[in-house]
């Protein structure tokens, strides 16, 4: 069998977003940690381990999550695209400040997403929810950078 611990780490950190991370809110709003992680494997240009991510991540959040069945797949893939197509090339060299601006962007990007397909008003909570997602993401984008031997690539 090939090495699973990427997919154990995968499941565990979904888990960890459906039972725990939701205790740690503020004002109603909690980091999505596999939105976080994906970002930090795209910035880090490693489409291979985001990929998994959205994958299995998605799988196992639609699993669990009182959304129709897709939604968080749907999302991740979104945020992917978009970040291949439009950010990756002005991201040659990524500092914190880019970093931080990324995970705002795709941040109020979901809470848009979520307004429009649940037909919510604009929340008074969104731009919490999205200075707090970007502040979790930078820091884990801080703290994964400087444990990671390879300063390219984050291995999956």
């Amino acid at each position: 069998m090939k090495n699973i611990t990427p997919y154990i780490f995968i499941i565990l950190c979904a888990l960890l977003q459906i039972s725990v991370i939701p205790n740690l809110a503020i004002a109603d709003s909690f980091p999505n940690i596999i939105l976080v992680l994906i970002l930090i494997f795209l910035i880090k240009n490693n489409d291979q381990a985001a990929i998994l991510w959205i994958l299995l991540g998605g799988l196992v959040l639609d699993l669990f999550s009182p959304t129709f069945f897709g939604y968080h797949s749907l999302e991740f893939t979104l945020i992917f695209i978009l970040y291949r197509t439009i950010l990756r090339p002005l991201l040659l060299d990524p500092a914190p400040p880019l970093i931080l601006l990324v995970f705002i962007a795709a941040s109020s990007l979901l809470g848009f997403i979520n307004i429009i397909l649940f037909r919510q008003g604009l929340s008074q909570f969104l731009p919490i929810q999205i200075i707090y997602q970007s502040l979790i993401g930078l820091i884990l984008y801080i703290i994964i950078s400087k444990l990671s031997k390879d300063t390219y690539r984050i291995k999956a």
